[in-house]
């Protein structure tokens, strides 16, 4: 739980849910946050929950960190859902490829900044 209280979880947090109410409730528009912020913290957000699944649903505990292995097969899972999936479901949704940078640089965002045993923060 300790995870969801740091700076670097809270506050790209912060940021995505003020993005999100601006965007839907006050049609505040920015292009390249509109299409860039998302699929960022989406990855943060995500691995940070995985993170958290894994330390308490399988009891790994709180030194547990994600793998590389296993953040790049999620980055790489949610880039296919997100870029081809949603696309092909609904035309609202458009492929992108740059948005695979943003995916990027949230995974190694949440590499670089949590994925840290409890004990080393």
């Amino acid at each position: 739980m300790k995870i969801f209280l740091r700076p670097a979880f809270l506050i790209p947090f912060a940021l995505l849910l003020l993005h999100q109410v601006g965007q839907y409730f006050f049609g505040w528009r920015l292009p390249f946050i509109d299409s860039y912020f998302d699929p960022f913290a989406a990855m943060l957000v995500l691995l940070t929950f995985l993170l958290f699944e894994r330390r308490l649903l399988y009891r790994a505990g709180d030194d547990y960190i994600l793998s590389i292995f296993e953040i790049v097969v999620a980055t790489v899972v949610v880039f296919c859902i997100g870029e081809f999936v949603f696309p092909y479901l609904k035309s609202d949704f458009i492929y992108d490829p740059l948005d695979g940078i943003a995916y990027l640089c949230g995974s190694v965002y949440f590499y670089l900044f949590l994925n840290r045993s409890n004990s080393a923060v």
